[in-house]
């Protein structure tokens, strides 16, 4: 399938956050697409950005800008 049909592209997302004054990376560089009529799951252990990605695909928080 072509780059074009993608429903979902994501290139490149990145999401710190700061913890007592420590930057934690919860997202570093993630890319996918996703076509129309795909199923799509998000597996992963505890703490490791699902929540955080689905959070930035439905806009309720921001990806990190690359300095």
């Amino acid at each position: 399938m072509d780059t074009l049909d993608e429903f979902i592209r994501v290139d490149n997302l990145r999401k710190v956050y700061r913890a007592r004054g420590e930057p934690v990376k919860a997202l570093n560089g993630v890319s996918f697409g996703v076509h129309q009529g795909d199923f799509v799951a998000i597996t992963g252990p505890s703490g490791c950005g699902k929540s955080t990605l689905i959070s930035i695909l439905g806009g309720m928080c921001h990806p990190t800008k690359e300095v």
